[in-house]
């Protein structure tokens, strides 16, 4: 049992009855073991007692709990599905009302699954949301790459190489798979010390997939096979990694499924469907006054959608891109802004726990100038709404269609009594707080049409398809604010001859665009070109395919920044909404001033009396990060320029190394480290004779750990409680929104709550004792 301690007289204690207590499970993770699923979550309950004071009061209590599902047939690497539900709290209120006595049973069910291809029977039968197997390739590539040192190495003692941001993209019969290969790099410097530097290369990998096209699924299982570094020289490193994996192409698909004795699949059945019709309209204010705007392009930037008894309710934001004449200058210019919008759907059926996908396009986009600087734009999207619940239902193999699907291998229950003794003491509201490490890209966008005439090699009757790909060639600085963008528009097309007879050209149409962009570009801009619409046309002699292609430019220069963010709000009686987002939560941070010394040897020797002049720079520092430590590493150039005895200057330098120990509690190893050091003064004192002089110079570091995890963000808050909320939009990787990139999302980042809102007049409390 749990027992819990009632607040003292100064706090309304001790308790004439328990109001009621609330409780909910939630799921950390799950583990799959052989044989059964670890579960670890926690029971969130807000205990609401009544005190002597006649008011009522409010303690929050979060319980860890951990149970093993048994699960026959599991085996680790399998997938896991866990849900968690309170099925009783029980509490007794002691007679002298300082000690409540509770007991939370919770009931858990698992489902372990693999994932397999499997033929089944479709037919009469349930209606489901499958994923169609169009097929599948080995994916394999060595990826070659050249990393300079910060300081020279006798040898290398260990590098280590990791995959990040691995996302496949489906094209036309082909897959590419982007990412970064992230290397940490151990070596023994000439100083005989061991150094540590992090690198990153830059892979793509292409498997040919026949019938695969753009907007399919696909799914890739990559790994490091094999890692060869070499040191060319003292600072030079090359590595030779070779990847390989698997990657498998599916499409979404709704089909009727004949039930029957054979595997028992995880599966989407379709619940009901409705039409989306939303809106937003929003004063947008420019930081320039226009002399005319000349158009708005309207797109969708992030999309939840949260399932309700009979309603789906979906809220995303749109990003409006201002493309107008500077006034002032005459200059073309564009400003985005991200705003939000939300609507609410009826579906007959729906009900809370179900799941819901969206498909929305933007349909149009009105706008007009009501004030100097400001632009009223309107933009209405359209679309649809599909709510669909799991089910474990048995199949019919068979050959009508094959699947990518989750293979149940076994299912089980447990429970588990909650408990532990915990005071109940009345708390004020409280907002938990914590800061996060955001991305951000300054967005450079453009559209361009790209026109191609493809001679055909014989008279044709009619164009059976034409595909395109826009590939980048290079980009090339124009003045300050424009870049030239080559490309090639590459075009497959097919045709049906007079002969009757399949034909297909290859042809490549060179181009170039020139883009707007904020200023000059720097080494950590992005671009890529994609094709958004392809206008074919057969020529009237049947010789020639005229093409009309609309190649889109997106990218921008990646910055970032911190941005405080609200995690969790306690004692307060509010409804929030929550996202789901991978961040990189900073764990910890440290700004602190340190002071390098040194010996520099002058020769010839300095001229009495004369000052010396010192110059010093940061150069080839880096961050290992330990367990409640950061050890900086680095080294000090400092230059001195100084007068000899006959007048002339002479120059001499030195490398000044540095080794700092912070303290940074709760950081461990495989953090990840961020570093800016200053340098804030410099000084030098030529010792007597003026042979040598003694360096001081005077750094200013801020160090700074971050650690990428998942966290439920809260993007809106109400109730009585809340006074005002403050919001910022920032690009995060929403889990499970279905884009491998980071989107625009509008977070909740200060709440300002009442001083007591859980304090109701003793009349509300009254009630049977």
């Amino acid at each position: 049992m749990a027992v819990s301690r009632a607040a003292s007289p100064q706090g309304g204690g001790p308790a004439i009855k328990v109001k009621e207590i609330r409780a909910e499970a939630l799921v950390r993770e799950a583990l799959v073991v052989p044989n059964a699923v670890v579960v670890q979550g926690s029971v969130h309950k807000q205990i609401f007692w009544v005190g002597v004071d006649g008011t009522v009061h409010h303690t929050p209590e979060t319980l860890p709990f951990t149970q093993m599902i048994p699960v026959p047939g599991a085996r680790p690497g399998m997938l896991a599905q866990v849900q968690s539900a309170v099925e009783h709290v029980a509490f007794v209120l002691s007679p002298d009302g300082t000690t409540v006595f509770q007991k939370v049973l919770v009931r858990s069910s698992a489902v372990a699954a693999e994932l397999q291809t499997i033929s089944i029977r479709t037919g009469t039968g349930p209606l489901v949301r499958v994923e169609e197997f169009i097929g599948q390739a080995s994916a394999q590539r060595t990826v070659a790459s050249q990393h300079a040192l910060a300081s020279p190495a006798v040898k290398l003692t260990e590098v280590r190489a990791t995959l990040e941001a691995v996302t496949p993209s489906a094209g036309t019969d082909t897959v590419t798979v982007t990412g970064l290969l992230h290397y940490q790099i151990f070596y023994v410097g000439t100083d005989g010390r061991q150094h540590h530097q992090s690198a990153q290369a830059p892979f793509e990998v292409v498997a040919a997939v026949p019938g695969s096209r753009p907007g399919d699924h696909a799914t890739v299982s990559l790994a490091i096979v094999n890692l060869e570094p070499t040191l060319v020289d003292p600072t030079t490193v090359d590595v030779a990694s070779l990847l390989g994996g698997t990657v498998v192409v599916s499409r979404p698909r709704d089909v009727s499924v004949v039930a029957g004795e054979g595997p028992v699949l995880k599966l989407a059945q379709l619940v009901g469907e409705a039409p989306v019709t939303a809106g937003d309209t929003a004063d947008l204010v420019l930081s320039r006054q226009p002399a005319a705007v000349t158009g708005v392009v309207t797109t969708i930037g992030s999309v939840t959608a949260r399932v309700h008894l009979g309603q789906v309710f979906i809220s995303g934001t749109l990003v409006y891109r201002v493309d107008y004449v500077d006034a002032g200058t005459g200059e073309m210019r564009s400003e985005s802004f991200t705003e939000p919008f939300s609507v609410a759907v009826d579906v007959p059926g729906a009900a809370a726990g179900m799941d819901a996908s969206v498909q929305l396009d933007v349909t149009a986009t009105v706008f007009e100038l009501v004030a100097p600087s400001t632009v009223r734009v309107t933009g209405t999207l359209s679309g649809s709404v599909v709510v669909t619940q799991l089910v474990l239902l048995p199949v019919e193999p068979g050959t009508d269609l094959t699947i990518l699907a989750e293979v149940v291998v076994g299912t089980g229950t447990s429970q588990v009594l909650v408990e532990r003794p915990v005071p109940i003491v009345p708390v004020a509201p409280e907002v938990l707080e914590r800061v996060i490490r955001v991305e951000e890209l300054a967005p450079v966008r453009a559209q361009s049409l790209v026109q191609a005439l493809v001679p055909l090699p014989q008279p044709a009757v009619k164009i059976k398809d034409v595909r395109g790909e826009a590939r980048l060639l290079g980009v090339e600085q124009f003045g300050p604010r424009a870049l030239g963008v080559r490309g090639v528009l590459h075009l497959e097309v097919f045709v049906v001859g007079t002969d009757d007879i399949m034909h297909h050209v290859a042809f490549d149409q060179p181009f170039q665009i020139l883009v707007s962009v904020p200023g000059p570009v720097g080494p950590d801009f992005r671009l890529e070109l994609s094709i958004e619409k392809i206008l074919p046309r057969l020529a009237q002699d049947g010789r020639a395919v005229s093409v009309v292609a609309v190649v889109r430019v997106s990218g921008g220069t990646a910055s970032s920044r911190q941005v405080p963010v609200v995690l969790d709000i306690l004692g307060a009686d509010v409804t929030i909404d929550r996202i789901r987002a991978r961040a990189d939560l900073v764990q910890g941070e440290a700004s602190l001033q340190h002071e390098v010394r040194g010996t520099v040897t002058l020769s010839p020797p300095a001229a009495p009396s004369v000052p010396v002049q010192v110059e010093a720079q940061p150069a080839g520092f880096s961050v290992q990060v330990g367990n409640g430590q950061a050890l900086v590493l680095g080294t000090v150039r400092a230059a001195l320029t100084y007068s000899a005895a006959d007048g002339t200057l002479h120059r001499a330098t030195a490398e000044l190394p540095v080794e700092l120990a912070v303290a940074l509690p709760g950081v461990r190893p495989g953090m990840t480290p961020y570093l800016t050091v200053t340098v804030t003064g410099a000084r030098a004192t030529p010792a007597p004779g003026g042979a040598s002089a003694e360096v001081a110079v005077q750094l200013s570091l801020l160090v700074k750990v971050t650690e990428r995890v998942v966290l439920d963000l809260i993007t809106d808050v109400r109730g009585p409680a809340v006074v005002s909320v403050e919001r910022q939009t920032v690009l995060l990787d929403v889990v499970d929104d279905g884009v491998p990139y980071p989107v625009p999302v509008t977070i909740v980042t200060h709440v300002t709550l009442a001083s007591d809102p859980l304090a109701v007049p003793p009349a509300a409390a009254a009630g049977p004792r």
